[in-house]
């Protein structure tokens, strides 16, 4: 009987999920149905001519609509002549038909059509299609096209492919859910992952150390540390408390506080290089007392110490590093609240991530998409546990508490909205680059925000020229038309824009890259002009910075960069060790502490305004830290209190050996 109700149950929710996937595919097929297509003719010729644009059925012509043409002002077509255009209904298309008066069809260079993948008919290819003249009028030609795809006219095709895609979305949700809400392993280390039995240890010393001494060296070298232009802006506010809301607010607070206790950037960047020495050392503590091999969790430290991406972005003042040790502080709160049965019933444990999650939106906005799509799936998987609900409130009475009181009690200067949208402005011009139809008051309003005449010099890789040149005033006065414009274009090409943003991404997934495009945005050791005291504090050791720049120059070149600074690499190596904790585990809730890496990454394809490894820091951060714990052993480990590695460590180790050896003599 209970196997006929699980099955009734398991049939009957399926069929629920299937009837939601109908109406919200009925409803999407609708919205295709009456959103409009873009049609584009090219004619080298700038004479008068008359185009149409229809479908042609049973022979004859169905008139929707008169193409306009671009003004002769703008530089379109790039090759010269005008361009027409029009806006034609996907309901109503079938073949799809131009007529075209006052002109010769072989004076057309290019037609194009606004499709999912926009389709182009050079002038060349006109000639395979069916063309003639319309009837009774021999001074009018008339080409007709290839029919629209059925999928594409939000019809019983489309409706078909979505509810399919919507129905499988659906189920593997569901299977998702349950995966889950599985039982946690019931391992319990008896207060050995608390916090004081890690950090007063000889062997958090071990690690903190010579991170510490480390970096601090390196800081010395390039001392006062590295302050590019955002924070040395923010190190003008933060001192003379003239606050803007461009840049973190919580990032711009601590370094006014740090400043008015000491006017010196290198006490921001000692803090932060403390600070994150400390999460990386309290993270290799941790693996050890997981029972997580030593040598696994030593060769993660070496790279940590050789590795100069931590050496350079240890002592670089940005936002970013904060958010990267953010969030490998939620990793590690999320692998404890998994694996340990008493961080679960710790008030201690929930309160650490609630305060996590609730600083990474505060550091850079692209925490909200960490914290809007964790909370569901923290909610789900320790839905069992009443403490996650409080933590789910300190996230956001952190978050919204800043935002909402703090913030507006320093009286910051607003937001400009333009600076917002660089992300939406880059996709934009990459299907600008692309020479896609626009409508003429769209090619008017883009061509006063950047002249055409490069298609706005788009680049996926060095952006601060490209933005440079638009006209920023003009944007900012009419942001909301760009707004308008760029959702109009979403609508009307979005798989382009999606390619536009894997494009924008592309070092994340190729160590080589675009064609072209081998270089990225890597590391500034400099200080920018804005800092007070660029002149005054200098390095201490100034040939050895030399030697060092040279050193790190050279890792830039196009032979070593895939190996430094390109985050390929790291990235499918965090993805290997998720899926290997995953299957070694048996469960999928071990990926969940990879989460906010993973999401951050997704963040970077959506919205990133340039290929920057900055954007990405938290990968870095968060491998190190989970790579070791890949290799978790299976079994649960002992429950009376363990030191590193479930055994003694080698001090103790040896002082038993002695002590053994001592009372056998006095024995003997």
């Amino acid at each position: 009987m209970k196997w006929i109700r699980r099955t009734s149950r398991s049939i009957s929710t399926r069929v629920v999920l299937a009837i939601a996937g109908g109406v919200a595919s009925f409803f999407l097929c609708g919205v295709i149905a009456d959103s409009r297509l873009d049609v584009a003719v090219d004619i080298r010729t700038t004479d008068a001519a008359e185009l149409r644009v229809g479908y042609a059925s049973a022979g004859e012509f169905h008139h929707l609509s008169d193409m306009e043409p671009v003004s002769h002002e703008l530089p379109i077509p790039a090759g010269g002549g005008t361009r027409f255009h029009a806006f034609l209904p996907r309901k109503h298309l079938g073949q799809l038909a131009v007529e075209v008066g006052g002109a010769n069809l072989d004076q057309i260079s290019k037609i194009q059509v606004g499709t999912l993948i926009p389709t182009m008919f050079a002038g060349n290819e006109l000639s395979r299609l069916g063309y003639s003249e319309a009837a009774g009028n021999p001074a009018v030609h008339r080409v007709v096209l290839p029919a629209l795809s059925a999928v594409e006219r939000g019809g019983i095709a489309t409706f078909i492919l979505l509810w399919v895609i919507l129905w499988g979305t659906c189920l593997i949700g569901r299977r998702v859910i349950q995966l889950l809400t599985a039982p946690f392993p019931e391992r319990d280390f008896s207060g050995s992952l608390a916090f004081k039995s890690i950090v007063f240890t000889r062997t958090f010393a071990g690690f903190f150390v010579p991170l510490v001494v480390l970096w601090t060296f390196f800081l010395l070298v390039f001392y006062p540390g590295a302050v590019p232009g955002d924070p040395a802006l923010q190190w003008t506010m933060g001192k003379h408390t003239a606050y803007g809301q461009s840049h973190s607010m919580l990032h711009t607070l601590l370094m006014g506080s740090i400043s008015h206790y000491r006017d010196s950037a290198s006490t921001v960047a000692f803090i932060q290089l403390c600070v994150l020495a400390f999460m990386l050392s309290y993270g290799f503590v941790f693996l050890l007392r997981l029972g997580v091999r030593r040598d696994l969790v030593y060769l993660s430290f070496g790279l940590v110490l050789i590795w100069p991406l931590f050496g350079v972005y240890a002592i670089t003042i940005r936002k970013g590093v904060a958010y990267a040790i953010t969030t490998l502080e939620v990793t590690i709160c999320l692998t404890r609240l998994i694996l340990d049965r008493q961080a679960r019933e710790s008030w201690s444990s929930w309160i650490a991530l609630g305060i996590g999650l609730g600083l990474m939106p505060l550091f850079r906005v692209n925490g909200l998409l960490v914290l809007w799509c964790i909370l569901p799936v923290l909610l789900v998987a320790f839905y069992k546990h009443p403490r996650v609900y409080a933590s789910a409130c300190l996230m956001f009475v952190l978050y919204y508490g800043f935002t909402t009181v703090a913030v507006p009690f320093f009286r910051p200067r607003p937001r400009i909205p333009a600076q917002s949208s660089r992300g939406l402005q880059m996709s934009v011009g990459s299907l600008i680059a692309q020479d896609l139809p626009f409508a003429p008051d769209e090619y008017a309003y883009l061509h006063r925000v950047r002249p055409l005449t490069d298609q706005w010099g788009y680049s996926t890789v060095y952006t601060r020229d490209y933005r440079n040149k638009l006209n920023k005033r003009y944007l900012r006065r009419n942001h909301g038309e760009f707004m308008d414009i760029a959702k109009s274009l979403v609508g009307r090409y979005p798989l382009l824009l999606i390619k536009s943003r894997f494009d924008a991404a592309a070092y994340l997934f190729s160590p080589n890259g675009r064609p072209g495009e081998t270089a990225i945005n890597c590391y500034s050791l400099d200080v920018h002009r804005l800092y007070p005291y660029k002149r005054t504090e200098a390095s201490l050791f100034p040939q050895l910075r030399t030697w060092v720049s040279a050193a790190l120059i050279r890792t830039k070149k196009p032979d070593l960069i895939w190996l430094f600074w390109r985050p390929t690499l790291w990235f499918y190596a965090l993805v290997i060790a998720a899926a290997a904790l995953c299957l070694r585990q048996r469960s999928l809730l071990y990926l969940l502490p990879a989460c906010p890496a993973f999401l951050t990454m997704v963040s970077v394809v959506l919205a990133a305004p340039a290929q920057h490894v900055r954007y990405v820091l938290s990968l870095y951060f968060v491998l190190v830290f989970f790579a070791p714990l890949a290799r978790l052993p299976q079994t649960c480990l002992a429950t009376e209190p363990v030191t590193e590695s479930g055994s003694a460590n080698g001090i103790d180790r040896i002082r038993s050996w002695l002590g053994e050896r001592r009372r056998g003599h006095a024995a003997g």
